[in-house]
């Protein structure tokens, strides 16, 4: 199912919501909504944002609230919100490409960001930054990629690279609690994902932190969306906490019902 087929009319007591011709219940309906950021997917995002916003004005429970998909789909949002919550971010620049001129050296200079060669560039945008990442070690490598990205207009995020020894972590994060990660994660970085992710507020979210030479640093955030490699433990997790999320959106639940109008 698409925006697309979701049709909204304006009654006289109650928004009407419309799947495919299907008039459907808000008291029994969850919408799961979340970030589409890709390039491709860019033309359709202003559609997906008024349309999910329409849902939660409509009574609708939904599983990524418009201000969150908005806010969010840009990960220097992240990283500037919540840099200072136990773990800290790494040096970010972000840059925005579109039309961009790659000989404007003074605007290019690594020394007036604070950082320097080598660099990692990813999109700040692209589905929690599944669009990869490219190390820079020098200017006109740099300035390569910068005309890549800005061949699809994509904004990008500049960080040090940590080397070839740099370890992904990624924290499930059930209705504001952290999974059980074993011993792979000092305590500090699970307390640090619960207080994020305990404000953020949402019944499924992923965090993701790096580590290099034993430090650990906050890389980036997942709203929920499922994917093809999710195994069915995490999966009938993820929709039970969903499931209890509704449940207390339908019960009235104070802080729980329309995020976007709190």
């Amino acid at each position: 199912m698409t925006v697309d087929d979701i049709t909204a009319t304006d009654a006289e007591e109650a928004a009407v919501i419309r799947v495919a011709g299907r008039e459907i219940d808000p008291r029994r309906t969850v919408f799961h909504t979340a970030p589409a950021s890709t390039p491709a997917n860019m033309p359709d995002m202003w559609r997906y944002v008024t349309t999910t916003g329409i849902l939660e004005a409509a009574g609708f429970c939904v599983t990524v609230p418009t201000q969150h998909g908005i806010a969010y789909s840009d990960s220097f949002v992240f990283l500037t919100r919540f840099g200072e919550h136990g773990v800290p971010s790494l040096p970010t620049v972000r840059v925005c490409t579109r039309e961009i001129e790659v000989h404007e050296k003074n605007r290019f200079q690594l020394s007036q960001w604070g950082l320097d060669f080598p660099v990692v560039v990813k999109p700040a945008h692209w589905d929690g930054g599944a669009g990869g990442a490219f190390v820079a070690d020098t200017s006109r490598r740099l300035s390569t990629i910068f005309q890549l990205a800005g061949a699809s207009e994509t904004t990008v995020l500049v960080q040090p690279w940590l080397g070839e020894d740099t370890i992904s972590h990624r924290i499930q994060c059930f209705a504001g609690e952290p999974e059980d990660t074993g011993e792979t994660v000092p305590d500090h970085v699970v307390a640090s994902a619960s207080k994020i992710a305990q404000e953020i507020g949402l019944p499924y979210l992923c965090l993701d932190f790096v580590e290099a030479q034993g430090e650990f640093w906050l890389s980036g955030v997942d709203l929920g969306v499922f994917s093809a490699d999710t195994d069915a433990k995490t999966a009938t997790k993820q929709l039970q906490s969903y499931r209890n999320h509704f449940d207390r959106f339908s019960s009235g639940e104070r802080g729980v019902r329309r995020w976007a109008y709190v």
